[in-house]
């Protein structure tokens, strides 16, 4: 009886999950269509180079005005307050622009005629309209039951590795529902970052405002607590402990980028990597974003070798690598403690 409560519970996560997927289709088509002007990287009057700790930090664009810190010139930079991809900032910007993620209605991009709702169920429209639009006949790309696909397959999975425990290590329901929000933001990143070499900042810098919010209000839950916040007030540790988790997360890409820099005489990490760095190791913990990083680049290099050998392009969006690279953390997050315990004290 307990089997057959938890197959249903199972098929009732499949369907959630490739409904889940559909919405993420939206995102992914949208989401990127409000980013905001790429900000400058050389004042315009003296062509210095601004540093970006001048973007991102609250403090210094109060106090630069915003201008340059050498000529004083006036330089356009974006709000920061837009810039903590809230909700609230994702309306402020995209608001008065033609589109956003919940209108209008999804429709056939060519023929511009409004989905049926019978048209737009998960898996199975697809399946019966072959592929097609209903009313001109156009094809629609294989990725958009595939999204669907995989966001309802990684549902399941995380069910049953949370809630069933299948390897010995189930958890609770708050990890089964962070995880599934997680893989949400990472599958649509992956998609942005393959498509446009962007990561949204309502995606990553809202994760990690989200990342810090969750280490507050559930402490320990995703992450240990270190034994040198032991003596702190619960909450407080575990906010502290997703803090650190966030800054060595974006500290190790950020130093990495700027090393790659000065090596290569060219950009070699963005700022998209960063702030998803930030928001991983704010979520899991700063011994996952260790982790993380150092697994990343094994991911990165199979796809980025062939890539370059084939095309030529040495560039590639690194954020969909990161994002591999935390799913198998968190699937194998046991076995990296037992290899690596150093990391783990």
């Amino acid at each position: 009886m307990e089997a057959d409560k938890q197959l249903l519970y199972l098929i009732y996560t499949a369907i959630f999950g490739s409904m889940v997927g559909s919405f993420l289709n939206v995102v992914i088509h949208r989401l990127p269509e409000g980013e905001s002007p790429p900000i400058p990287s050389h004042c315009p009057k003296c062509e210095k180079r601004i540093s970006r700790l001048d973007f991102w930090s609250l403090c210094n664009y109060v106090a630069l005005g915003p201008k340059c810190r050498k000529c004083g010139e006036p330089i356009t930079l974006p709000s920061p307050f837009v810039k903590v991809g809230s909700f609230l900032g994702l309306i402020i910007y995209r608001l008065p622009r033609t589109q956003s993620i919940v209108s209008p209605p999804s429709h056939c991009p060519k023929c511009n005629h409004r989905i049926r709702w019978f048209d737009n169920i998960p898996l199975f429209s697809y399946v019966v309209l072959g592929g097609k639009c209903r009313d001109c006949k156009t094809g629609i790309s294989l990725r958009y039951p595939f999204v669907e696909f995989i966001t309802a397959f990684f549902f399941v999975a995380f069910y049953a590795t949370d809630i069933i425990g299948i390897f010995g290590n189930a958890t609770s329901m708050a990890v089964f529902a962070i995880h599934c929000a997680l893989i949400s933001a990472l599958i649509a990143i992956t998609f942005i970052d393959f498509d446009l070499r962007i990561i949204p900042d309502e995606i990553s810098v809202g994760g990690t405002v989200v990342a810090l919010c969750l280490g507050a209000l559930l402490p320990g839950v995703m992450f240990p607590i270190p034994q040198f916040f032991g003596g702190l007030e619960p909450h407080l540790a575990g906010c502290l402990t997703s803090m650190l988790g966030a800054a060595v997360g974006a500290g190790m890409t950020y130093a990495t980028g700027e090393l790659g820099r000065l090596a290569f005489k060219k950009e070699a990490m963005g700022l998209g990597d960063v702030k998803l760095m930030a928001m991983l190791g704010g979520l899991l913990g700063w011994q996952a974003a260790v982790v993380i990083f150092f697994i990343a680049p094994f991911a990165g290099l199979v796809i980025a070798l062939p890539r370059k050998l084939i095309t030529g392009d040495s560039y590639i969006a690194y954020g969909p690598f990161l994002a591999i690279a935390c799913v198998v953390y968190i699937f194998f997050e046991p076995y990296a403690r037992d290899f690596l315990p150093v990391v783990f004290f």
